[in-house]
């Protein structure tokens, strides 16, 4: 990656991030899970500690509860592609531990969505 990229990218995903704190799912969440979902292309395991804090979110936990809609299970299918491509890296990450919440955010995903 180039000199100060990796910078630039997490300060425009910290800024994604905090626009969603009290927002409920829609286009601009199911497009930010998206994005930093394709991140993962470049920045592999350096993406993961953020991959994390957006799990804490409550609108992540939002996702998972039952219901559906047309934005929710857009939302729910661009979270599932994140855990997807997170697992991926996650399997040749060094430490592992520290990213233990994308593992039981993918099974509570997998509990709620199992036909997915």
């Amino acid at each position: 990656a180039e000199p100060g990229a990796i910078e630039a990218l997490e300060r425009l995903l910290n800024a994604i991030l905090l626009k969603f704190e009290m927002a409920e799912p829609g286009a601009p969440f199911m497009l930010a899970l998206q994005f930093v979902s394709n991140c993962f292309h470049q920045l592999g395991e350096a993406l993961l500690p953020l991959v994390v804090e957006l799990m804490s979110l409550p609108l992540w936990q939002a996702l998972w509860q039952s219901g559906s809609g047309k934005w929710l299970d857009r939302c729910r299918d661009g979270a599932a592609q994140l855990l997807l491509n997170g697992s991926v890296v996650l399997r040749g990450a060094r430490l592992r531990a520290s990213h233990r919440p994308l593992l039981t955010q993918g099974l509570a995903a997998l509990k709620t969505m199992s036909q997915d």
